[in-house]
């Protein structure tokens, strides 16, 4: 699914949509959809699917869709301590 998205900004691209523009796009068409429940997801992927999140954010930077190149286990992992402090805030209240 992601990819296909990638090919819809490709088509934004070449209506010479911003730079600025793409990236709001890309976040909220891709990255937001990765990150949506991903601290359920996130501990059983292997190898094999995180490296090809990882290529898909690479491959987005290389070809100019995003200005931002992402690191996924940064995201993920953020995204796992976020939830965690969350609910560690509201147990001890």
């Amino acid at each position: 699914m992601c990819n296909q998205r990638l090919y819809l900004l490709c088509q934004l691209k070449r209506q010479n949509l911003s730079v600025e523009c793409l990236d709001g796009i890309f976040d909220a068409i891709i990255v937001s959809k990765l990150l949506y429940a991903s601290p359920s997801w996130y501990g059983y992927t292997n190898t094999k699917q995180f490296n090809a999140i990882q290529k898909l954010f690479t491959k987005a930077h290389r070809w100019g869709l995003t200005g931002t190149l992402y690191d996924a286990g940064d995201l993920f992992e953020g995204r796992d301590l976020q939830l965690f402090k969350s609910m560690s805030s509201k147990s001890l209240s």
